[in-house]
């Protein structure tokens, strides 16, 4: 029998039974507590009163002490039994087990077993089986650290996780901070919002296991990645030596990770330092020309700007996390642009050396919105508002693009929706809102107006089902269908609305004036 195996559970008393310590052995009772698990050793004293006695422990009595006291084996199979032992073991009895000890052990679901050995022996050997899971874990975690030691400083952190693979004999993976697989391979059942959190968890599902340990960058962060292994119908050892071996691969894990980190924050410091140039520069300055020659941007001929707004479930951390999935999204339609972190969302122009036609920009619009709700269908609670600007020539033309677009931005973030993008071309009337949705007074009244709402309001429930109920048409049914509600939910919620605003929403200019407010407030989220 392989107890030293390192799949091995805490030993179980049929585990014993089949070792070559207890080979000879013989059960007499107690067969129903076989599978009780084992945590120790102890030998009884030479008294006849009560002695404590260690939950789960084998409980080893001299069989010499059978020929003259033949009722003390019965009373030792009370207080072990009592006591949660898992096992008593009697070495060379001097006189056969009477009948009576051995219904007994039988009534109380408590293994009896007699062998033929000297008791400090037998109990040596049984401590060294008992104890090989500890040994186990320990050899583990030696492993581990030797092979994550050996690791280089450059390695990827697949690195990392072929070692977790190694030890634990499973398959592992590092999640990013919005659930996506970033190394190893892809999660059979994603990452949900619920096991992303600041605490290690342990969860079983269809028999297979998932162990998930957070890594924080750094000590007042909340968590950015977390490792994830998973195995197939694991032990309780396996569950134990995951966790131990997760955290050790967190602490190899975190110094690349920061390094990467730091790289490109400073590359995206670097990017929106040049476009925050190109927007205030005044001319094509020779220091400004070199910057945008170190990217490798080209704009000596004609952009076309683009500004995507994040809001929701958005920071600056998830902005850099998203870049990549963004880029691909863009480049599924023919998109092509390299990406600008903004603390809020992305900024990125297309370039071409010829004027683009009409025809052109509305197909570009047309993929853009194609493109960008391929994005945001991969993230729960994202929210995108795009703006495009007009194609315009040069460093100066760009700047105007730039300024077209985050108009047409603001204008789709009013809007509202999962993801709306606006090309400045198309918008008409809109643009004379432009000035009110942009104004700080502007903010400040419409703030005044909302407060009776949001000053009651802890979930956000009822602002937002105010909003989409105006922008609805005032009607309950559409808002309930958009908001996943019953239509007497959205009832009740424009009545408490109703009740706190004390306004009239039936009458058109107390409604226009409330659905510029919220548009406002929405923009200022």
């Amino acid at each position: 029998m392989a107890l030293g195996h390192a799949e091995a559970d805490r030993i179980t008393v049929r585990q014993l039974l089949s070792a070559p310590v207890l080979h000879a052995g013989a059960l007499l009772g107690g067969q129903a507590g076989l599978d009780m698990p084992v945590t120790g050793v102890q030998i009884a004293p030479r008294v006849r009163e009560s002695f404590p006695i260690r939950p789960g422990v084998i409980l080893v009595l001299d069989g010499d002490r059978m020929s003259t006291d033949t009722y003390f084996l019965d009373l030792a199979l009370r207080w072990a039994a009592d006591a949660g032992a898992a096992m008593v073991l009697v070495t060379s009895p001097s006189l056969e087990i009477r009948l009576s000890p051995r219904r007994l052990a039988s009534r109380l679901s408590l293994p009896l077993v007699e062998v033929d050995a000297d008791l400090l022996t037998i109990a040596d050997e049984l401590r060294n089986l008992i104890s090989e899971p500890e040994r186990n874990l320990s050899r583990l975690i030696v492993s581990a650290v030797a092979g994550m030691s050996r690791i280089g400083r450059r390695e990827t952190p697949a690195a990392v996780l072929s070692v977790i693979d190694a030890v634990l004999d499973a398959a592992s993976c590092l999640v990013g901070i919005d659930g996506a697989v970033v190394a190893g391979p892809a999660l059979e059942r994603p990452l949900s919002r619920q096991e992303r959190i600041p605490v290690s968890t342990y969860h079983v599902a269809d028999h297979r296991a998932r162990a998930v340990h957070p890594i924080a960058l750094a000590g007042s962060e909340l968590p950015s990645f977390w490792l994830v292994t998973e195995k197939h119908a694991p032990t309780a050892f396996w569950r134990e030596a995951a966790a131990t071996i997760l955290e050790i691969a967190s602490r190899y894990l975190v110094a690349g990770l920061m390094s990467e980190r730091l790289s490109q924050e400073r590359d995206a410091r670097f990017r929106l330092g040049v476009l925050n140039a190109i927007i205030a520069s005044e001319g094509a300055e020779p220091a400004l020309l070199h910057q945008i020659g170190v990217t490798g941007w080209k704009v000596e001929g004609w952009c076309t700007a683009v500004h995507v707004k994040l809001t929701g479930d958005g920071d600056e951390l998830r902005v850099l996390a998203r870049t990549e999935s963004l880029q691909t999204a863009l480049a599924k339609f023919g998109i092509i642009g390299a990406l600008i972190e903004r603390a809020d969302g992305w900024t990125f122009w297309t370039f071409a050396d010829r004027e683009p036609s009409t025809s052109a920009l509305v197909d570009f619009t047309r993929r853009m919105r194609r493109a960008m709700s391929t994005f945001a269908e991969g993230y729960e609670d994202m929210r995108l508002a795009t703006g495009v600007g007009r194609p315009a020539y040069g460093i100066a033309g760009l700047r105007r693009s730039l300024s077209e677009a985050q108009q047409a931005a603001t204008l789709a973030q009013a809007a509202g929706g999962a993801s709306v993008v606006h090309n400045i071309d198309e918008l008409g009337v809109e643009r004379i809102l432009l000035g009110w949705y942009s104004s700080a007074e502007s903010a400040e009244i419409a703030e005044v107006m909302l407060r009776p709402i949001t000053e009651n309001d802890s979930d956000g429930s009822l602002l937002r089902t105010l909003e989409v109920y105006l922008d609805s048409e005032s009607s309950p049914t559409i808002t309930a269908d958009l908001l996943g509600l019953h239509r007497n939910t959205v009832m009740n919620r424009l009545a408490r609305i109703r009740e706190l605003l004390l306004i009239d929403l039936d009458e058109a200019d107390q409604r226009l004036a409330i659905q510029l407010a919220c548009r406002t407030v929405k923009i200022g989220r």
